[in-house]
C-alpha cells in the first residue's frame, strides 16, 4: 500500500510545469495566523495551561512590521541570473477569531486578516503599525507571493464545542487574544485545534 500511494503521489504531478533548472522552493506557512499576541500572553498561558510548551505554541505569532521588513531585505538581495530577486510563497490565511466577540457572544466570529492587522496596529503599534502596507509592497515587488492556507488554521467545531463548555484553557486563551495550547475533547477524538479540516463523525463525510 506505501508503494501505491507514493506512485498515486507522484502521477497527479505529471501533468505540472517542469524545468531542467536547479531550482531552491521556500514555501513557508501560516503567515497572518494568530498563535500568541506577545511574550506575556505566552508567559501566561505557560504558567496556567498543563503541558504547555510546544514549538509553536511558545514562538508562533503574527509577523511585525521588523519582521517583513528583515524578510524582504534578504530577499532582495539574493538575485538569480536574471537579476530576479529571491520570493517566500507565503501559505496564508485571510482570517482569526474575533476575541472580542467570542467573549461577549459566547458565540464564534472570525476577523479579517486586514482587522487583524488594524487591532494589533492599534494594541502594538511600535510593532505592528504600517504592516498590512509593507505586505502589500512586497506583494508588488514580487517578494512575497500569498497562497490561501485555508481561511482558519484552527478547528472551528472544537473552538465552538471548547467555547460552550467554557473550557479554562480557552477562557484564558480569549483574555489574553490567543489561541495556543488548546487540548483534545473526548467529544471529538483525535482532532486537535490546529486540525481546520479534521473530523471525528464519518457521517459528516
Amino acid at each position: 500500500m506505501p508503494d501505491i500511494l507514493k506512485t498515486v503521489r507522484e502521477l497527479k504531478h505529471a501533468p505540472g510545469w517542469k524545468t531542467r533548472e536547479r531550482l531552491v522552493v521556500l514555501a513557508v506557512d501560516d503567515y497572518g495566523s494568530v498563535r500568541l499576541a506577545d511574550r506575556r500572553a505566552r508567559d501566561r498561558l505557560s504558567k496556567h495551561i498543563q503541558g504547555f510548551g510546544g514549538q509553536m505554541d511558545r514562538y508562533d505569532a503574527v509577523e511585525t512590521r521588523d519582521d517583513l521588513d528583515a524578510l524582504f531585505n534578504v530577499l532582495e538581495s539574493a538575485r538569480d541570473a536574471d537579476g530576479r530577486n529571491a520570493a517566500f510563497t507565503a501559505y496564508a490565511l485571510p482570517a482569526n477569531p474575533n476575541f472580542g466577540h467570542m467573549r461577549t457572544e459566547r458565540s464564534y466570529a472570525y476577523e479579517t486578516l486586514v482587522e487583524t492587522f488594524d487591532r494589533l496596529s492599534a494594541q502594538q503599534p511600535s510593532d505592528y503599525e504600517g504592516t498590512w502596507n509593507l505586505w502589500q509592497e512586497g506583494m508588488r515587488k514580487r517578494l512575497i507571493l500569498p497562497q490561501c492556507h485555508g481561511r482558519e488554521h484552527f478547528n472551528v467545531a472544537l473552538l465552538e464545542h471548547k467555547l460552550h463548555q467554557r473550557d479554562p484553557d480557552l477562557e484564558l486563551n480569549l483574555e489574553v487574544e490567543s489561541l495556543a495550547g488548546l487540548s483534545e475533547t473526548a467529544e471529538m477524538p483525535g482532532v486537535g485545534f490546529t486540525h481546520a479540516f479534521g473530523l471525528h463523525d464519518e457521517s459528516l463525510l
